[in-house]
């Protein structure tokens, strides 16, 4: 687990190296939908890479609230 931020973004990447999948083959269940719905409701963005016995990398990147 790596966490980035600097002026205009936060960025939290999660690697694994476990089984992998194939990300955009049928989901058995809501939780990658709901984690991209819930970073778009952030104005973000959530990639996921991912190969079948390879690992799992997830990324979220959420831009910073201009505080001025």
């Amino acid at each position: 687990v790596v966490a980035h931020q600097n002026a205009h973004q936060f960025q939290l990447t999660i690697h694994d190296d476990g089984r992998g999948f194939t990300p955009d083959g049928q989901a058995a269940g809501y939780g990658l939908r709901n984690m991209r719905d819930r970073a778009r409701l952030l104005s973000g963005q959530l990639h996921i890479q991912s190969q079948p016995d390879e690992g799992t990398t997830i990324i979220l990147s959420l831009p910073m609230e201009d505080s001025s």
